[in-house]
């Protein structure tokens, strides 16, 4: 059986990364937590891929990967984007999150299928919503940008 616990795999990383984002300018409960959820959901994903590829894919497993690989891809770009130093510029960070809250969810709906048979899958899943979830809760802390 597959193991995955993404809250160990990033916490370092990320520990170091909350620090950077504090000394740097803006923080606030809901950019700490859409950063640590952007960046565990892009692991997640990536280890949800990474097992189906390392095997013979079938069926709607092909779908799986590619909505795993896709929200690697927005997730750590939005990560990326939130840890610029300075002002934040609102505006353009608002399409971004939406698109990765907008790639969570197809995710999550994705790997849920395969969740009860699939360890990666539960997992990816479960991390796609906790992302999806914080990025709802950033986009409504930034009211004037909807």
């Amino acid at each position: 059986m597959l193991m995955l616990s993404t809250d160990r795999a990033v916490s370092g990383t990320y520990r170091g990364m909350m620090s950077y984002r504090q000394v740097t300018g803006f923080a606030s409960p809901e950019l700490n937590s859409c950063l640590e959820a952007t960046i565990t959901c892009s692991t997640a994903c990536k280890a949800c891929a990474d097992a189906f590829l390392a095997r013979e894919i079938m069926g709607d497993l092909a779908q799986c990967v590619l909505a795993s690989i896709e929200c690697v891809d927005i997730c750590h770009a939005t990560w990326q984007l939130l840890m610029k130093s300075g002002k934040l510029n609102w505006r353009l960070l608002n399409k971004q999150i939406v698109k990765c809250r907008d790639a969570c969810r197809r995710c999550e709906e994705i790997c849920a299928v395969h969740a009860d048979v699939h360890d990666h899958c539960r997992v990816c899943a479960q991390s796609c919503k906790r992302c999806a979830d914080a990025c709802v809760k950033l986009l409504a802390s930034q009211p004037q940008y909807h």
